[in-house]
């Protein structure tokens, strides 16, 4: 025969009883759409973790604050020592200070980080209105909380003058706070804690030689040197952390996350493939005497068990396509009702599920696999009858 009349030959004979090709191809389409849906949840909430710790640049830059021993200090000459390391791209100095804002007849105290531009690109900063400064700019980036405590809404806050007094690490304990008029450019999302960002250029002038930084965000050329130059500033007394480690940990965890959830998915393929088993074999013993007719009319073993692999491996490409197509559908689905909900109480959009193309292939491909195994036995056994006894059998 061939190979066109077998499959044409098969699809006969699955249509001939639909309602059992139908639950068939269904249990195998629920296995299969089960396993899509949990693990995509797994892939999902691995995305979500890693876009809330991470940024491109973050993953190339190195966190270095004073180490364990105080002799280490990140002041002037540490940074150009840092700065001066191969694969070093950037360094940028942190300072936080104390300080008090005021705005119309409203004060508090909070933390006031004074950075360089560049630090938004290696720092994950959450806008919620407005945008960041620029190094010239005499401008403020609050935090939503702090926006909250001075009474006033975030977008409203934008564009308007905010007085702030910071108090400098100077020497002369006594010496008077600085005070600055910024305009404030920005609201981070941030409702946990009251503090500000403001540019380094407007207190630099005002540091001492001195001055010890609080961090510094060391940004390098590529994350291939990420561990090389970190061992080598640890090795200069300093603490060093990497966003890329947190991601790496995150990684791993979600990694056996998504195996324990493709297991219970497994668990649902396992029984819809006993099913399928069970179907398969079911024909067989209904189509005994026809297999006897055609063997005693010139149809070979081979084809006998090529038109029994063959129902098996139809079931399963169905099975598989609508599994496919049904798990992904229900994600997406549960995603725009998820992102609805959250622009309705007006929090930031989440996405729970991702489903990677090459995943969705790979489990197309296991459950033609699956469902093609369980179709070589009653193949083999098919293709084995003898004709007589199959002519014979009631």
């Amino acid at each position: 025969m061939k190979f066109s009349q077998i499959i044409a030959t098969t699809w006969e004979n699955l249509m001939g009883n639909k309602m059992r090709t139908l639950l068939t191809v269904s249990g195998i389409s629920i296995g299969i759409a089960t396993i899509i849906f949990l693990v995509s949840l797994g892939y999902g909430l691995q995305e979500f973790s890693v876009k809330r710790v991470s940024s491109l640049d973050a993953l190339s830059t190195l966190d270095v604050s004073q180490g364990k021993t105080a002799s280490f200090k990140l002041d002037k000459s540490s940074i150009e020592n840092i700065s001066k390391i191969k694969y070093v791209e950037k360094v940028s100095p942190i300072i936080s200070l104390g300080g008090k804002a005021s705005y119309n007849d409203k004060k508090t105290d909070l933390v006031t980080t004074a950075v360089y531009d560049n630090f938004f690109n290696y720092e994950d900063v959450k806008i919620a209105e407005g945008g960041v400064f620029s190094n010239s700019e005499e401008k403020i980036l609050i935090s939503s909380a702090l926006a909250k405590t001075l009474g006033a809404d975030n977008k409203a806050l934008i564009g308007q003058q905010l007085d702030l007094s910071v108090l400098l690490p100077k020497a002369d304990k006594d010496a008077p706070p600085l005070k600055l008029k910024l305009t404030i450019c920005g609201v981070v999302q941030d409702n946990s804690s009251t503090f500000a960002y403001i540019s380094q250029n407007l207190i630099e002038n005002e540091l001492e030689d001195g001055t010890i930084y609080t961090a510094l965000k060391v940004k390098l050329q590529s994350q291939d040197n990420l561990n090389q130059v970190k061992n080598e500033i640890e090795a200069s007394g300093f603490s060093v952390s990497s966003v890329a480690d947190t991601v790496s940990q995150i990684s791993q965890v979600f990694a056996i996350v998504r195996i324990v959830l493709a297991l219970f998915g497994g668990f649902a393929l396992l029984v819809a493939a006993i099913g399928m088993f069970n179907t398969m074999t079911v024909a067989l013993l209904e189509r005994t005497r026809d297999i006897g007719i055609m063997k005693s009319i010139g149809v070979n073993n081979k084809d006998v068990y090529l038109m029994f692999l063959s129902e098996a491996v139809i079931i399963s490409i169905l099975g598989g396509m609508l599994g496919v197509g049904l798990g992904a559908l229900i994600s997406a689905l549960i995603n725009v009702i998820i992102t609805g909900l959250a622009n309705l109480v007006g929090a930031e959009p989440v996405t729970l599920f991702y489903t990677p193309l090459w995943f969705s292939m790979s489990v197309f491909a296991f459950s033609v696999l699956v469902g093609a195994s369980t179709g070589f036995y009653p193949a083999r056994r098919a293709s084995k009858l003898n004709p007589l006894d199959a002519l014979r059998y009631e």
